[in-house]
């Protein structure tokens, strides 16, 4: 059996649109379904009633299951199949082989996973299934069937149980949309080769199956293995907010639980809180999984089943006054922090706090940012605290206008981040009076913003717990100073420039040819160009030659300076690129220029209006343009915007546009010397 199920590393594809589904649907749950927990064991998932789990499994209500699934709107759900005992949920022959148990003395009888899906398949709700890499090692007969554990699995062990897997997997093919997979660490003995081994077989059934496999990094949503196609994301609070869709190359997603533990009743969050942190990731391009507790009956904890369901009405219908961040008017105008995700944290940063109940209301994080002085935010059981705000997007930051509420902080200090591992104090501040506090200083980079509370430190002070009415958080202004590689290049340094783009970019006649001559004329010997654009690429297409793969190539080049333009094919209607995806993409593109590369200058470069069928295929391309321009504009990137000049020499008459854009779309020689180069020499000079 070994042999059968050996094969070469299997690594999953990089941006695999196999996960679009999963993106889309943007959130489900998950429900833990074990023998030690809806039938042994002092849970109260069991409902006070203990059986074989045969029975157990039989009594399980698959259409009061589904109903409830169906009333939170949740558009898929995970299932556990087993965890660590010999219990499965499904008859499995070669189980049964292996371990030398008869049906329904481990596996159940009834096949509750075909059942399930029958259920919830007739409601429109997805079934996924959570899996294990350790298998039913607790078990000393089924550990010893799949081959013996000793702590650590064997390619034996692995082979055996990937067995089992891959008869369910054949079994149920596409009803099975994906797999969930714990216990794969390396510190069991997994490895690529096992990894593989396990992911082949889960996907034996449906080639396009999703699976993610579980070797924890549970600081961060990293993907675990090489061979996910999404993250696992398992975490312990719901807090973290993506950069973008893809993480290490695999769909961005998150799994952690409503209540205080994994299927655990109660509440941990309000839906106010699930609705902001559902709506931050999912503009992201990131899935989130919520786990909450399931009953031995089928039926979900009531207090967070209501929850569920108010997060889905949030979601859906911004008419119930929960209207999504990304869409909401800033209070005041311009403030980056407004209606974006917030924490109680630690005066270190590290720990999360809990809200302050304190005068009858809760004091939650969204209460600093939600653009009413009203309401405060303020966290409990440590007296300094922090409070921090994720921008989402990162911004050129310059000034911070702070209110505090009830009580407020006399010593304080500011704090910016890009990474939140590595914070600039950017402002502090002694002797403060409680008043309004506007804080001014030299632009800085950021995503995170964070208030450090350090006096009071305790109880009977002047001030008292700092708690924040309002924290805005301002971009810089631009300036008309020459461009930083400009400035290196008059000094008589060299410089290494990197242009991505579409065909405008790096097709046969280009804008960088005209700007090259430039520079050559006046810096000679100075500059190296390397023109990475792709002739019909966009800023994730094709896979491997669009702007998100062709950065990484960029980036290993250590450039000074690198020119990016992809909003015209970003716009392009068969390439299924949302604006959001094109704002993301190029936030990413910039983010992955500036880790190899921090003091690299980002130029953002908008290009002309297109005529005809080129036209009809971009009915938005202005929109995709301002997309560009607000990247632009909030990370204090250069701007080199061609579109209004086109669009003047469009306006004076569309024979002459034709002269110089004889296809509608593709600009040649006269009109890169007579449009762009003057643009380009104004805007990077400074002399505009």
């Amino acid at each position: 059996m070994l042999a059968m199920l050996t094969c070469a590393t299997l690594r999953a594809e990089q941006h695999n649109p196999s996960t679009d589904w999963f993106r889309d649907a943007g959130w489900g749950v998950f429900v833990h379904y074990l023998w030690d927990l809806q039938n042994a064991g002092n849970r109260t998932n069991n409902l006070g009633r203990t059986t074989s789990w045969d029975e157990c499994v039989k009594e399980f209500d698959t259409e009061k299951f589904a109903d409830q699934i169906k009333a939170s709107g949740a558009p898929y759900v995970f299932f556990t199949m087993m965890q660590r005992t010999r219990y499965l949920i499904a008859p499995n022959a070669t189980y049964d082989k292996l371990t030398g148990y008869k049906p329904g003395e481990a596996c159940s009888t009834r096949d509750l996973v075909a059942d399930l899906h029958r259920s919830l398949d007739k409601r429109g709700i997805k079934l996924m299934l959570y899996w294990t890499g350790d298998g039913p090692r607790e078990d000393a007969q089924a550990a010893k069937g799949m081959g013996g554990w000793s702590g650590q699995v064997t390619d034996q062990y692995v082979a055996n149980w990937a067995s089992v897997a891959r008869e369910y997997s054949l079994r149920y093919g596409d009803k099975v949309k994906g797999w969930w997979v714990d216990g794969c660490y390396a510190h069991i003995a997994y490895n690529e080769k096992r990894w593989a081994i396990l992911a082949k077989a889960l996907k034996a059934g449906n080639a396009k199956a999703i699976v993610a496999l579980n070797n924890p990094q549970m600081s961060r949503s990293n993907s675990s293995t090489t061979n996910d196609d999404y993250t696992t994301g398992e975490q312990n609070s719901f807090s973290e907010i993506p950069d973008s869709r893809w993480r290490d190359g695999v769909q961005w997603h998150v799994l952690s639980y409503l209540g205080p533990d994994w299927g655990t009743p109660g509440l941990k969050y309000t839906a106010d809180d699930m609705i902001d942190y559902v709506r931050a990731v999912n503009g992201a391009g990131g899935v989130v999984t919520i786990d909450v507790a399931l009953f031995r009956d089928g039926s979900i904890d009531a207090k967070q089943l209501a929850t569920i369901k108010a997060v889905s009405a949030g979601l859906k219908n911004p008419g119930t006054g929960r209207e999504p961040w990304t869409t909401r008017a800033a209070v005041p105008p311009g403030n980056l922090a407004c209606w974006k995700p917030a924490r109680l944290l630690s005066l270190d940063g590290q720990r999360s706090l809990p809200v302050n109940g304190g005068g009858g209301r809760m004091h939650a994080a969204r209460c600093g940012v939600d653009g009413d002085p009203a309401t405060d935010a303020q966290a409990s059981a440590e007296y300094p605290w922090t409070y921090e705000v994720d921008l989402v997007e990162p911004a050129v930051v310059s000034r911070v206008v702070l209110t505090f509420g009830q009580s407020y902080a006399t010593r304080f200090e500011v704090q910016l981040s890009t990474d939140k591992q590595n914070w600039q104090t950017v402002s502090k501040v002694a002797d403060h009076d409680g008043s309004r506090k506007e804080l001014r200083f030299e632009p800085v980079r950021a995503r995170y913003a964070r208030i450090r509370a350090l006096q009071p430190d305790g109880p009977n002070q002047k001030g008292g717990q700092m708690s924040v009415a309002e924290l805005e958080v301002y971009s810089g202004a631009t300036t008309n100073a020459p461009a930083r590689f400009i400035q290196k290049l008059r000094a008589g340094q060299k410089q290494i420039i990197v242009t991505l783009g579409t065909s405008l970019t790096g097709g046969g006649w280009r804008w960088v040819t005209v700007m090259k001559e430039w520079l050559d004329a006046d810096f000679p010997g100075q500059v190296t160009i390397h023109n990475l654009g792709v002739g019909a690429s966009a800023s994730s297409h094709p896979p491997g030659q669009g702007g998100l793969d062709t950065v990484k190539r960029c980036a290993e080049l250590k450039p000074d300076v690198v020119f990016i333009e992809f909003a015209v094919n970003d716009a392009f209607l068969p390439y299924n690129i949302s604006l959001e995806d094109s704002k993301r993409n190029l936030n990413t593109m910039v983010d992955t220029v500036v880790a190899a590369n921090p003091d690299a200058e980002i130029v953002v470069q908008i290009t002309s209006p297109v005529l005809d069928v080129h036209a009809t295929d971009r009915p938005r391309l202005a929109e995709y343009c301002d997309g560009y321009r607000e990247v632009a504009r909030r990370r204090g990137l250069i701007l080199v915007d061609n579109y209004p000049n086109w669009l003047k020499l469009l306006e004076s008459g569309r024979d002459e546009f034709l002269k110089r854009v004889p296809d509608g779309i593709h600009p040649q020689e006269p009109g890169y010397r007579e449009v762009v180069l003057p643009e380009l020499k104004r805007v990077l000079t400074g002399k505009g």
